[in-house]
């Protein structure tokens, strides 16, 4: 407990100066790395702050900071083992699945992914927000800071060229040379 007339500052600076090498020692022998220690202990005495006028005298307050930062562990340590099943249900589920994708579907998302990379930036960027996010060109331009008339230019080119390139790139994947025409 806070003695009478002293600020929660003082009190707060006082028990971080006297705790913090013990509770620091303590955190980094009971997690994975230096820095999961590090959050450790700051979110134990950020919850030291917010209780500071319970936080015991002495002695104690060492032992009441101890008690919070195992508690913050086994929350953290709780988290991950969470996190690691929903993995690991994840894993299975897509293992059970087997594999979706044809051949062909790949050759062709291949195609696809060279013709969208060989886009300009700028194009790109407003192709993949339409086609990828579902975003309209007014949505778009929100996102991008770019007046909508301007999205709805490089959307257009952008279409159109991917289109060139594709249809440029099908009949060499077929095992025939495109004509002059399509060129």
């Amino acid at each position: 407990m806070r003695r009478a007339g002293e600020a929660p500052e003082a009190r707060f600076g006082q028990l971080f100066d006297q705790t913090r090498r013990d509770l620091l020692a303590y955190a980094l022998r009971r997690t994975d790395s230096a820095e999961d220690a590090a959050d450790v202990v700051a979110e134990t005495y950020l919850i030291a702050w917010r209780k500071i006028d319970s936080v015991p005298e002495g002695g104690e307050a060492r032992l009441w900071l101890f008690g919070v930062a195992r508690n913050v562990i086994l929350r953290g340590a709780s988290r991950e083992l969470a996190l690691q099943a929903v993995i690991d249900r994840l894993a299975c589920v897509l293992r059970d699945a087997g594999p979706t994708v044809d051949p062909a579907d790949d050759e062709r998302t291949a195609a696809l992914r060279v013709a969208i990379m060989a886009l300009p930036e700028r194009q790109r960027e407003v192709l993949l927000l339409t086609a990828w996010e579902g975003l309209t060109p007014r949505e778009v331009a929100a996102v991008t800071g770019v007046p909508v008339n301007l999205v709805r230019v490089r959307l257009h080119r952008a279409r159109s060229r991917l289109k060139r390139e594709l249809a440029a790139r099908e009949p060499t994947a077929r095992g025939r040379t495109p004509s002059p025409a399509s060129r």
